[in-house]
């Protein structure tokens, strides 16, 4: 079929997504890069199929710590997905929440919660409050806010996703015991003692019953 051909591409596409989960980042990354080229000269840089390529490398970046690039395949990809489907649309906020990390982890902490409190806010409106994306969203929000010493406001969104996920998960989920221990640590952190200690009597009390 050639080396071009849609079938090939796909397969391509299929390998290094293998790579990916045998960890095999560096080989994942060069089939994601022979891929993204080849999709941007067939089918145009703004092609949900080169997106998606796009996005794929960008994982890979983020696997090995590659933020920078991770960073400027993430920019190039909202931009794109806000031009083709608009700023409101699912696969857009994804990539936003995304870009979002990529700040994070490099310390670019005002441009993550500038992203995160918009993506929160459309999740929000489109999924409701109690949406597991809306939840992971405002979970990483609050991780942001701790990152900037942010206690109250990481305790308030930590307060809220926990008390979805009671209602949601019931009490004993790891989701749930998760955001509890994280919650108890938004307290230390602020000398709130009193509701650590029980937050982290009750989540182990869980674990040992």
């Amino acid at each position: 079929l050639g080396s071009a051909h849609p079938h090939t591409l796909i397969s391509m596409g299929n390998l290094a997504v293998t790579y990916q989960k045998e960890g095999k980042w560096s080989k994942a990354e060069k089939v994601h890069i022979e891929l993204m080229g080849k999709r941007q000269k067939l089918l145009g840089p703004a092609h949900s199929h080169t997106l998606t390529s796009m996005e794929y490398l960008a994982i890979t970046y983020q696997k090995q710590g590659k933020w920078a690039e991770a960073e400027k395949l993430k920019v190039e990809e909202m931009e794109k997905r806000q031009q083709q489907l608009g700023p409101n649309h699912l696969d857009t906020l994804r990539t936003m929440g995304n870009l979002a990390i990529t700040y994070q982890k490099q310390g670019k902490l005002s441009e993550a919660e500038k992203l995160q409190v918009e993506v929160m806010e459309k999740r929000q409106q489109l999924l409701g409050p109690t949406h597991p994306d809306t939840l992971r969203i405002m979970t990483n929000l609050a991780v942001t806010y701790q990152k900037q010493g942010k206690w109250a406001e990481a305790e308030k969104l930590k307060t809220k996703v926990m008390e979805k996920r009671q209602q949601q998960l019931g009490p004993a989920h790891p989701h749930t015991l998760k955001i509890m221990a994280n919650l108890a640590a938004a307290y230390l952190k602020q000398r709130k003692w009193a509701e650590a200690k029980k937050l982290r009597i009750e989540v182990m009390e869980i674990f040992s019953s």
